[in-house]
């Protein structure tokens, strides 16, 4: 080796001590003596941070696509089941005009009516306790009055859920009122950690590239490399026992200074390899560069020494006294790069998946299972209130009625009687 620099002046005699952060190597070693090490240090690289927003659809990046999958196949599911509660409950208005007509004759209604009230009345149904007859379709003549809440009403209710908004028609019984609820609890929070990510992705410089070692950088051709020739960093590269590190060098540009390299990396597109400190202390105000890869092929900071120097064993123990009573550390925290200027701008924003909200998720799925619960409770309460009005129902019998006229409800509308004519009213509860 041919060496210049402060080297040059070591080994003629010129000075007595390298003081600089100078790394140590073996090639070095066989000209001069190193000092016990002053600091530990690593090679590293670094980029441009590129900000989410330069892709169109940034906006979508605040969560992956299976939660958006996830979030829509929730919101088709909590609509059928809406729909399917308002339809089947016997405690919904919607439900209470077919209930009627297909379980109490209209005669017996306009007869007790009769009996009861000056004026008769003729209906279609009637709903209310045997020994006080009222007639249903003038108390809900129209749909809108009956709460009826059809699939697509049941969409549109879903849907302003998405975006924290309420609809004007709402459900009646339990059972939706609670699933509504849920879904609505479901998106508040959805909403929130969407708001919050959306965010970090709008103000943090975030360094969005696939590579996180260095076979990505490698196997990649968006980004290209360099290091700075006959230097440190290149010789530990070329004389590692991986040759993937000699790769590195060889397929990578040959920077001739550091500041050559530096301006590449401010200009974006372009990785540098060098020392660790090196970039900790030139990069302190480039908030948007950061470390993609930090920490790799370690070394040692020490000072330079000519062989056989009468200082070598009086520095060393000093040295060593220093680190001992951590000195040395106290000192790198002092003059230590580390900006404040950067520090509220800085940041690794990440892509959040279904596996990080999947706690929502299940809580949805639980509040599913009640709801389904409660449907299923209201109608063998509704069959034992039949049973308890009608003496000659059982309670399997009535539970069977219930379920014919829901079957029928859901999907003939009730136009089909299913039911039977009871020579009384009997009380159905809505």
């Amino acid at each position: 080796h041919l060496w210049d620099g402060l080297v040059k002046d070591l080994m003629s005699g010129r000075i007595d001590m390298i003081t600089i952060h100078l790394s140590t190597n073996s090639v070095r070693k066989e000209v001069l003596e190193y000092s016990t090490s002053i600091m530990d240090s690593s090679i590293a690289a670094v980029v441009k941070g590129e900000s989410g927003t330069r892709n169109s659809f940034f906006f979508l990046s605040a969560l992956s696509l299976g939660v958006w999958l996830s979030v829509l196949a929730a919101s088709l599911i909590i609509t059928l089941l809406i729909w399917l509660f308002s339809k089947a409950s016997p405690f919904d208005k919607s439900w209470a005009k077919i209930h009627a007509r297909n379980r109490c004759p209209c005669e017996n209604c306009t007869a007790r009516r009769e009996e009861e009230l000056e004026e008769t009345t003729k209906c279609e149904g009637c709903i209310d306790s045997c020994p006080k007859c009222s007639c249903l379709t003038e108390g809900i003549s129209s749909v809108e009055e009956a709460g009826d809440i059809s699939f697509y009403e049941s969409i549109w209710l879903t849907g302003t859920g998405l975006v924290a908004k309420t609809s004007k028609v709402l459900p009646y019984c339990m059972p939706a009122r609670f699933l509504l609820f849920s879904w609505w609890f479901f998106m508040l929070f959805i909403i929130s950690v969407y708001t919050a990510n959306l965010t970090a992705f709008l103000t943090l410089n975030n360094v969005d590239t696939p590579i996180s070692n260095i076979q990505d950088l490698l196997h990649q051709d968006e980004y290209e490399w360099g290091i700075m020739g006959s230097s440190h960093p290149e010789t530990l590269l070329l004389t590692h026992a991986d040759p993937i590190y000699s790769w590195l060098v060889e397929k990578g540009q040959r920077i001739e200074d550091l500041e050559s390299g530096l301006e590449k990396v401010r200009n974006g597109g372009f990785v540098f390899i060098d020392e660790a400190p090196v970039f900790a202390h030139h990069l302190k105000t480039d908030c948007d560069v950061s470390y993609i890869l930090d920490g790799f092929q370690p070394f040692e900071y020490a000072f330079g020494l000519p062989k056989e120097s009468p200082y070598t064993s009086v520095i060393d123990k000093q040295i060593l006294m220093y680190r001992e009573e951590g000195f040395m550390d106290k000192l790198w925290d002092k003059w230590s790069p580390a900006n404040e200027i950067c520090s509220s701008k800085m940041g690794h924003v990440t892509t959040l998946y279904v596996k990080q909200l999947s706690g929502m998720f299940y809580i949805l799925a639980i509040a599913v299972a009640i709801s389904v619960f409660l449907a299923l409770l209201e109608v063998v309460y509704a069959s034992v209130l039949d049973m308890r009005t009608n003496q000659d129902l059982t309670f399997f019998r009535s539970l069977r009625e219930r379920l014919l006229l829901t079957k029928d409800n859901i999907f003939n509308d009730g136009k089909h009687m299913h039911g039977r004519n009871y020579d009384k009213c009997v009380d159905l509860k809505v």
